[in-house]
């Protein structure tokens, strides 16, 4: 059952934003969408794009700090900080990729507070 749209989830600033997605690549013309849904206790995010993909050996390294391919116009911080956050609230992330058939970043998140994590104040 879908919770809400992108626009909720940038004004939140939860998970992965727009501009992180597909790097290293992405054009501003590329479609995105982004999707929140809760199931069995736990909340599902995704955020999908129609870029160009990330090549098959570049991504196993997105979530690496500083990682960054030769036309990437990041700081290669964006994926790495997304990751941190995720798994410090008990989620997990991860990202699949096509070249030439854009990326999905795909992350869960507990909606109660796990062992080794604490709810906001």
């Amino acid at each position: 059952m879908p919770l809400h749209s992108g626009a909720w989830a940038r004004r939140q600033g939860v998970g992965p934003q727009p501009s992180d997605v597909g790097r290293p690549g992405s054009m501003p013309r590329d479609k995105t969408t982004r999707e929140a849904a809760a199931d069995a206790g736990r909340l599902r995010f995704s955020v999908v794009d129609t870029g160009s993909g990330i090549a098959p050996e570049d991504l196993p390294h997105v979530f690496e700090r500083f990682y960054k391919t030769a036309d990437s116009t990041g700081s290669g911080l964006g994926l790495a900080i997304a990751r941190n956050l995720v798994l410090a609230h008990g989620g997990e992330i991860e990202a699949e990729s096509a070249a030439g058939r854009g990326t999905t970043i795909r992350f869960t998140l507990p909606l109660e507070p796990t062992a080794g994590t604490s709810a906001p104040p």
